[in-house]
């Protein structure tokens, strides 16, 4: 099975056949974002003994600025201007997937947006947010320590438990009919998470008939990761912590999750028989993989889809500017390296809270 690829360098097909008349948007933000002060960021990086990981997929991956690439999709009715719904009763679960500072609360808010106001359907539409969950069922406050895995951990425990508790509010809203679709905003990382949600998933849709995607987001440019982890270290799991101690703890969750990150390939996709789609760099590149869905009664027309799509394929000319004037301005006047090893999380948590 293969994965299907464009790209800001494969996207000047002139094909208006199949799904390269989807992909292959004309775009504004043609170059791709440049790695602002490499040097000192990983300098930064080795005095705290970390280094991103880049996880790139085993699978094959097929440019499709090439007319076989598009054939070989064997998709042939993608349009790029979906219709109204007709009264359907489909429901769609988004899974996100991607390692923390990826940018994935972004981007799925940003698709709620899209969905809700920016389009003539007015999708009713939900996030999910597991982290928000965690944080109202376990108000203690969580440090990268909270995030270990293993499956004796009891910290473990509790965000398996927070995951699907998640999703079962996700699911108890499509059967009640309070949204159209329901994104699942979480990490995800591992295979047996998520077939562990796709099979709570199941126990439910036959009722009423929920389609599921998996939407990945990735960041792969140093320079986006750093500034994301600037902005995540700002979020409720780190009021009142100081600014180098709520950065040092967050790159050390990253560093837990990427070390038991699992991507996902082609073959749990056979297994899962779910549409893909993953967005890197803002939109620099997109690789999508539909063809075990297809075995399935999932609808490549099927209008939900089709507006996901576009929003992805459009992410890059409509939503990625902002990002990157702001990316642009923080490594200009606001980025200040980490220059010692900060004091120590809970050391820190343990004096505020005394405080409070």
């Amino acid at each position: 099975m293969t994965f299907f690829r464009r790209s800001l360098q494969s996207s000047k097909s002139n094909s208006t056949t199949s799904i390269s008349s989807l992909y292959a948007t004309p775009n504004s933000v043609d170059t791709l974002t440049p790695e602002f002060v490499p040097e000192v960021i990983d300098d930064e990086l080795n005095s705290l003994h970390f280094k991103f990981t880049n996880f790139a997929l085993d699978d094959e991956v097929v440019d499709i600025a090439s007319e076989t690439a598009t054939e070989a999709s064997g998709v042939a009715t993608m349009k790029t201007s979906p219709s109204l719904r007709t009264g359907s009763d489909v429901k769609w679960c988004v899974l996100l997937v991607g390692l923390p500072a990826s940018g994935k609360s972004t981007v799925v808010r940003q698709l709620k947006q899209y969905l809700t106001t920016g389009t003539k359907q007015k999708c009713r539409v939900e996030i999910y947010n597991a982290g928000n969950v965690r944080r109202s069922q376990h108000p203690k406050r969580a440090d990268s320590g909270f995030f270990e895995f293993g499956s004796t951990s009891t910290n473990g425990r509790l965000r398996e438990t927070f995951a699907r508790d998640t999703l079962a509010m996700l699911l108890g809203d499509l059967q009640n009919d309070h949204v159209d679709i329901g994104i699942l905003d979480a990490t995800n990382s591992t295979r047996e998470r998520r077939k562990s949600l796709l099979e709570q998933i199941h126990a439910v849709s036959p009722s009423t008939n929920i389609q599921t995607l998996i939407l990945e987001v990735q960041c792969t440019n140093k320079s986006m990761r750093r500034f994301n982890i600037e902005r995540k270290a700002q979020n409720a799991d780190y009021i009142h912590i100081p600014r180098d101690v709520a950065v040092k703890d967050f790159f050390n969750r990253v560093q837990v999750y990427e070390s038991h990150f699992e991507p996902v390939s082609a073959q749990e996709l056979a297994s899962l028989k779910l549409p893909y789609l993953s967005m890197i760099n803002v939109g620099e590149e997109i690789i999508y993989n539909f063809e075990n869905a297809k075995q399935t009664d999932f609808s490549l027309e099927d209008p939900i889809f089709l507006l996901i799509c576009s929003f992805v394929t459009e992410y890059r000319t409509q939503y990625a500017p902002t990002y990157l004037m702001t990316l642009k301005s923080f490594y200009a006047s606001e980025y200040a390296p980490l220059v010692s090893t900060p004091l120590a999380f809970a050391a820190t948590s343990a004096e505020t809270a005394s405080t409070q």
